[in-house]
């Protein structure tokens, strides 16, 4: 006999299960996945999705989803909701032939939160909880005036609607439920006349004494979260709550919490709980995203740059992007980026939002605004030190000034002759021990250190480099020494003259008549006096070098001697003829003869002869005779 096989039949009525992943309230443009599971396991199951609708009539009706795959294994996949994937899904299991089908699973329902401009959702009170007893007013509110819309809700009982809710023509919808049970529990929402589903919203009744007070639309990101404790007539003794999210404590103290700028991760179930008045229901706290923008490569530019602003989503696929500028004009972007080339007009706040593709009415949020600044491109300044004329050799510095407004720092391009020659964080280049090859224009252009914005290129400046500078200086230096001997000759003439003022004697004999014999006799001799008066100063002074010496011999005058004497001694000579007269006559006869016409006019005249060729070296006292009277004379010979 063969082996046994074990048959079992289950009785349950609904042997499937529907879950969906991650959450059933989403923003457009998530992804969402629906498992379709059997409670026993077992296989050569096939899967099929339903979306449940109910008729004006009242009859429910089960539409198939077309699945392309995922149908053996139980996975249904959205990539990318939007808002009309709002609604009850189920699903069921088959397998055989004939084809055995199971039951409908349970039902899930998935909640896109999408934002119409024109359409809003209006409650009051504005929380998704709410105390038994009281009332609640829900209104959709259209912008536009062409469309009337209905307030619908989806209850625990499947597919019916609540006797409160009214249709109403023209701009506003509004549902009023005056006292409140917890059958009133469910999804409320707006619908238009073509059957379009906005703004779901989860309502939530309950009979104790503690809710929570949270909002009822999603939460924008980046915006702060308020989440309140709130207590069935009067508040309690203490005011000591704890916050719960997905079941784990947040928060202890006080009744309040405040979750600033929430993102994503902030997602999830909220509830508190008080010691005396007991825990509140569970709210879902979605996050609704937000455009970022975002401009590139910085928001402070320079008049003629390029920068590109960047609308995104953190779901990438499905959008497209309106761009806001500054003039307050729209321009649709299906990549959500634009490139503009800036001018100054171009300044001020810029902001985007987006649209799903699939349905164009439902728009983001705007996003936090950029400012875009717009100023003039600088034009540098060059200047040269010490000059734009140099010498080879010497040390050249070329400095760059910017006056950027807004660049903390700048990196300096050096040119020249327009090509790019030296990039420095300094704006001073030295070039050291110059040659003729550095001759040329230099242009310097800043480039923004930590960004993206660049200078004018500057006007040039002429650097000539000529060769050595020793030519220069040998000149300096030979007309120094030309000053100098100059100086050395004056200062010689000068002491030379002051010499000669200090030869006049210091008294004066005041016989005239001596004074003139003795002066013609001096003329004879070959003496010039320089100065009338009873003293005499002899001074011939001719240094020129006469050969002839016959002349020298025959013809004593001025120009073969030279008189330079300083002593002022007096020797008191007495005449024959007159004792009592006296002179004093101070000279110095000095001759620049060669050495041997001197010889031969001391063999000819002897020792005794004082003619004009004679050379007075030695202070020597001797009588002389002389015809008018005595006078006083100092002799000085040079042998």
């Amino acid at each position: 006999m063969s082996d046994a096989v074990t048959l079992t039949v289950s009785s349950h009525k609904r042997p499937t299960v529907l879950s969906v992943s991650p959450d059933r309230w989403l923003t457009p443009g998530e992804s969402v996945t629906l498992l379709c599971r059997l409670r026993n396991s077992s296989t050569g199951w096939t899967f099929s999705w339903f979306t449940v609708q109910k008729r004006s009539s009242g009859k429910i009706e089960f539409i198939s989803l077309s699945v392309s795959s995922g149908v053996s294994k139980g996975i249904y996949t959205v990539s990318s909701v939007t808002v009309n994937h709002t609604g009850v899904y189920v699903c069921r299991a088959e397998r055989g032939d004939p084809v055995y089908y199971t039951e409908y699973s349970n039902t899930q329902t998935l909640w896109i939160t999408g934002v119409s401009p024109s359409v809003s959702l209006i409650i009051r009170p504005n929380r998704s909880q709410h105390f038994s007893s009281e009332s609640l007013s829900l209104s959709c509110e259209d912008h536009s005036t062409s469309t009337g819309w209905t307030v619908r809700r989806y209850t625990n009982t499947l597919g019916t609607s609540s006797s409160s809710v009214r249709r109403s023509t023209g701009t506003t919808s509004t549902c009023t439920i005056s006292d409140l049970y917890t059958s009133d529990t469910g999804v409320y929402w707006c619908q238009s006349e073509s059957g379009e589903n906005l703004h779901p919203v989860n309502i939530s009744v309950h009979y104790g004494n503690a809710i929570l007070d949270s909002p009822v639309h999603p939460v924008t990101e980046g915006d702060n979260l308020t989440l309140r404790c709130l207590y069935r007539n009067k508040n309690p003794s203490t005011q000591r709550a704890e916050f719960y999210k997905d079941g784990s404590v947040v928060q202890t103290t006080g009744d309040m919490m405040i979750i600033p700028k929430v993102s994503k991760s902030h997602e999830g179930f909220y509830y508190c709980k008080h010691p005396e008045r007991g825990e509140s229901p569970k709210s879902w706290i979605s996050v609704r995203d937000k455009p970022t923008l975002t401009v590139q490569p910085q928001t402070s530019v320079f008049i003629g740059d390029t920068v590109t602003l960047t609308c995104e989503m953190s779901q990438s696929t499905g959008w497209e992007f309106i761009l806001i500028t500054p003039s307050n004009t729209k321009s649709t972007e299906t990549t959500g980026t634009k490139t503009i080339y800036v001018q100054v007009s171009d300044g001020g706040e810029y902001k985007c939002k987006a649209r799903r593709r699939e349905n164009p009415q439902v728009y983001t949020q705007d996003s936090e605004p950029v400012t875009v600044t717009v100023q003039e491109r600088p034009t540098p300044q060059v200047s040269v030190w010490p000059d734009d004329h140099v010498y080879r050799g010497e040390t050249v510095n070329l400095t760059c000034v910017i006056n950027g407004e807004g660049v903390s720092s700048w990196q300096y391009s050096w040119y020249k002759d327009s090509s790019l020659y030296n990039i420095s964080d300094l704006q001073y280049y030295t070039i050291r021990s110059v040659t003729e090859s550095d001759t040329g224009n230099y242009t310097c252009r800043g480039n923004e250190t930590r960004g993206s914005r660049y200078s004018h290129i500057s006007d040039s400046v002429t650097l000539t480099v000529s060769g050595s500078s020793g030519h220069i200086v040998g000149a300096v230096v030979g007309l120094f020494i030309l000053f100098l001997v100059i100086f050395l000759v004056l200062l010689w003439w000068y002491k030379n003259k002051k010499g000669k003022v200090s030869r006049s004697p210091s008294a004066v004999s005041p016989q005239q008549n001596i004074s003139r014999t003795s002066d013609q006799k001096r003329t004879e001799d070959g003496f010039t006096p320089l100065q009338s008066g009873d003293a005499h100063i002899y001074d011939s002074v001719d240094a020129t070098d006469n050969k002839d010496a016959s002349s020298a011999v025959t013809q004593a005058g001025p120009s073969d001697a030279m008189y330079s004497q300083v002593n002022f001694k007096k020797n008191k000579l007495k005449s024959k003829d007159n004792e009592s007269d006296s002179a004093d006559i101070t000279y110095a006869d000095i001759e620049l003869k060669p050495k041997k016409e001197m010889k031969k006019k001391k063999k000819k005249k002897g020792n005794s002869s004082e003619g004009g060729d004679t050379v007075y070296s030695k202070v020597k006292i001797g009588d002389k005779g002389v015809a008018s009277g005595s006078v006083d004379l100092t002799y000085a010979q040079i042998t």
